[in-house]
């Protein structure tokens, strides 16, 4: 894997990455991802809840990937238990589908959710960046999938909202250019041609909570 997936750097110290999963090839195949990143000390693969909690209170790991569900369990509810246990660390739910409650997720203590069919570059990129502290808020997947950057996703979620380029400069701390050219790349990538459109569009398809 290592030798065709760019490797991301984590400028922090090394870290330990716990993967909580009912499928085998989910828990191999993300253990080996990250065993071959030079910032990973140590990985962790199970697929038991009781498990998984208590090597994350021993260990600590930083970074967790949790399924939707764990042998017929909620992968939120046990999230929350991961949370207490280790409250530093940073929680990525995996989920089977495009369509998830951001909402719900977010509540229930996860830093970011992905899908399992995420090429390999986005799930390393997804866990350093939350390490650094550069993660996104939860992003849909299905926004992800429609090729939205974190950036473009957040202008998108304010023009739905209705802010003019100017209000959306002053929230997001960009210059007016800055949010017209993110503004345009989005009417582009939704093959839309104005905001209304944009707002319609995004709606229909899920890409803003």
């Amino acid at each position: 894997m290592s030798a065709v997936v760019a490797q991301p750097v984590v400028r922090t110290r090394q870290v330990k990455v716990l993967v909580v999963d009912d499928q085998e090839i989910v828990q191999i195949g993300l253990r080996a991802l990250f065993s071959s990143c030079g910032w990973v000390s140590r990985s962790f693969a199970c697929v038991d809840p009781a498990l998984a909690v208590g090597i994350a209170r021993r260990h600590a790991p930083q970074l967790v990937f949790v399924g939707m569900r764990v042998r017929g369990r909620s992968g939120l509810l046990l999230v929350e238990e991961l949370r207490r246990a280790v409250p530093g660390s940073k929680i990525v739910l995996l989920s089977e589908s495009l369509t998830v409650d951001c909402h719900a997720i977010a509540a229930h203590g996860a830093d970011a959710v992905l899908t399992k069919s995420d090429p390999l570059a986005v799930i390393l990129r997804t866990g350093a960046e939350l390490l650094e502290g550069r993660g996104p808020a939860i992003v849909s997947p299905i926004r992800t999938a429609s090729g939205l950057s974190h950036r473009e996703g957040q202008v998108l979620e304010h023009v739905v909202r209705g802010m003019s380029n100017p209000e959306i400069a002053r929230v997001l701390h960009l210059s007016r250019d800055t949010v017209k050219q993110h503004t345009s790349s989005v009417y582009r990538k939704l093959g839309v041609r104005n905001r209304a459109e944009a707002a319609s569009v995004a709606r229909e398809r899920g890409l803003v909570a």
